[in-house]
């Protein structure tokens, strides 16, 4: 316990309302139970794919940094991974532990990189074992959910645009 005169600054009282930064931001998340309207449809799917033929729960999880929903930007850099109570970002941890429960106490982070560059959201899932084997071989099948999800992503948003191209060519008769 650390009393007054151990402690090199103590907290004050006295503070500034303006010198506090408050920052409030959507997210977006997607699960194979629901799907968030601001992501891409595909993402859902993708994932339950994941969870049906590989039993493994993911989630995607973005927050959008400006008011397009084509935009989403994940929450931290793009860093791929394992996260636990140790090493993990607590805004994440907090994020992941609203998804997964009592799961989110080690999970797997990889971005969804799109063609552009562009880091369209991130993948999570809980870590299903302690075996640093299982943990890579989960780690591999995250990272191709990941590359999966951003080509199909990808291919919608390019049919997209051809779609909108040919609709505002001038049609003749």
């Amino acid at each position: 316990m650390t009393t007054m005169s151990d402690a090199s600054q103590p907290f004050s009282f006295e503070y500034s309302l303006g010198a506090l930064e408050v920052t409030a931001c959507d997210l977006v998340v997607t699960t194979p139970q629901s799907r968030d309207p601001m992501a891409d449809e595909t993402v859902r799917k993708v994932l339950t794919l994941l969870k049906e033929q590989h039993g493994t729960d993911a989630a995607f999880v973005a927050e959008l940094r400006d008011e397009s929903p084509l935009r989403p930007a994940t929450i931290m850099p793009p860093r791929s991974g394992f996260h636990d109570d140790a090493t993990g970002d607590v805004y994440v941890l907090a994020v992941c532990r609203q998804v997964f429960g009592p799961l989110g106490r080690c999970f797997i982070r990889v971005p969804v990189l799109l063609a552009d560059g562009r880091n369209y959201g991130t993948l999570y899932a809980p870590c299903r074992s302690l075996s640093e084997e299982e943990r890579r071989r989960d780690a591999a099948l995250v990272e191709m959910t990941a590359q999966l999800t951003a080509r199909l992503v990808d291919a919608r948003r390019v049919s997209a645009r051809s779609r909108a191209a040919s609709e505002a060519q001038p049609q003749y008769a």
